[in-house]
């Protein structure tokens, strides 16, 4: 049997990621490719851009894809959750030590922490940094902060809707949850 004949166990509308950059947010999005289940990764078009600083978050770039990931899904999931009922939050994450040695790495490695190399980052990059951890530049001490922001907006989060029809998925039931093997 091939991945396109499965079935899912829920009926969902979007799946969002809603872990933080540098959890393996890019990891589940290719897992769930293998199974016809497209994911948009941190997309930086201009017209996502524009939609997320005018507070549209019914996002056009949704239109073809079965959800998104990344730092738009983790800045406004909640926003996601009223444009798009029904649908699968999947929040992942790491050690806070390797977590942030990822993080420190990949600002290091995407030029981030200089001014000649934030000038090179797409708007919506730049825009999406600033709005989840307060800097474009890497600082442990925001990026630690931000952290423990998310993970208590996330737990309010699946408190409010454990009596709607509200999921919230782990890595490793992911794909039995969705009907995939």
């Amino acid at each position: 049997m091939d991945a396109t004949t499965y079935r899912p166990m829920i009926d969902f509308n979007k799946v969002f990621i809603i872990g933080l950059p540098k959890t393996g947010t890019l990891s589940i999005v290719k897992a769930l490719s293998m199974f016809n289940i497209k994911i948009c990764h941190n997309p930086t078009d201009e017209q996502t851009y524009s939609q997320i600083i005018s507070h549209d978050f019914n996002l056009s770039v949704l239109q073809n894809f079965d959800g998104l990931s990344d730092l738009q899904a983790s800045c406004f999931f909640e926003e996601l959750s009223v444009c798009f009922p029904n649908s699968v939050f999947i929040y992942n994450t790491r050690s806070t030590d390797k977590w942030i040695e990822s993080c420190r790495k990949w600002w290091e490695k995407i030029g981030a922490n200089s001014p000649e190399g934030i000038k090179t980052l797409p708007l919506l990059t730049v825009y999406m940094k600033t709005v989840k951890f307060g800097t474009v530049k890497f600082d442990e001490q925001k990026f630690l902060l931000a952290r423990e922001q998310h993970e208590r907006k996330v737990d309010e989060f699946r408190k409010k809707r454990a009596t709607e029809s509200f999921t919230l998925a782990l890595p490793r039931s992911l794909l039995p949850f969705l009907g995939r093997r």
